[in-house]
């Protein structure tokens, strides 16, 4: 029931994000963008998990960083 709560809530901050970036230079777009993708995935990286990237992503490496921020912050 917990994930069916998480993809609820996704569901209508991207509902809302769609609405927001027509707004916005597509430059904006993409920065807004990562950081709601960013602060949904968030949550499912916790300490001591193990995460498997195969080739660059900019969304990939601002969810990786923003991950070792709240380890470095949780000490």
């Amino acid at each position: 029931m917990h994930l069916q709560a998480e993809i609820a809530a996704l569901a209508r901050t991207l509902a809302l994000l769609q609405g927001n970036l027509a707004h916005h230079s597509p430059e904006s777009q993409a920065d807004l963008s990562r950081t709601v993708i960013a602060g949904t995935a968030l949550p499912f990286i916790t300490d001591g998990v193990t995460i498997l990237v195969h080739g660059y992503s900019n969304v990939v490496m601002y969810i990786l960083e923003g991950a070792a921020r709240q380890v470095m912050t949780s000490f």
